[in-house]
């Protein structure tokens, strides 16, 4: 099983109590690529656990919604030829146990099949810089 790492753009943004993530992923790769879109965020919406959050104590903050299972079919990837962007801005603490006045580390972070199909093996490492934060 192959890996590559895939680079994400990750800002955070806290504004009426929410804390949103803008996330930009952009293919610099040399070939096109087929993104999950659940991977993506692409209703603008965290449906699985993709954000490594730490507490100012250390420890991972808990995702708090329910794990969706789905049959995953070729209309659910986003096709990125070498050079397109797909942006996606999320409420990151509708889905993970987040408290006020609390510092915390972010970071983007999901494993992604290369293409729909079954046979491929090769994964895309997801993962944007760390980013600290006051949420308030």
């Amino acid at each position: 099983m192959g890996l590559m790492i895939f680079k994400v753009q990750m800002s955070i943004v806290i504004k009426d109590e929410v804390m949103e993530a803008c996330l930009l992923f952009e293919n610099n790769m040399p070939d096109t690529i087929y993104l999950d879109g659940m991977t993506l965020c692409w209703k603008n919406k965290i449906e699985r656990d993709m954000f490594v959050i730490i507490d100012k104590s250390g420890n991972e903050v808990d995702y708090i919604e329910s794990i969706k299972n789905r049959e995953i079919k070729p209309e659910d990837f986003v096709q990125l030829n070498k050079g397109d962007q797909f942006k996606a801005i999320v409420n990151i603490n509708e889905a993970y146990d987040l408290r006020k006045g609390e510092k915390y580390t972010v970071q983007y972070s999901a494993y992604n099949p290369s293409s729909y199909d079954p046979d491929d093996h090769m994964l895309i490492k997801m993962e944007s810089d760390v980013v600290d934060v006051i949420y308030q």
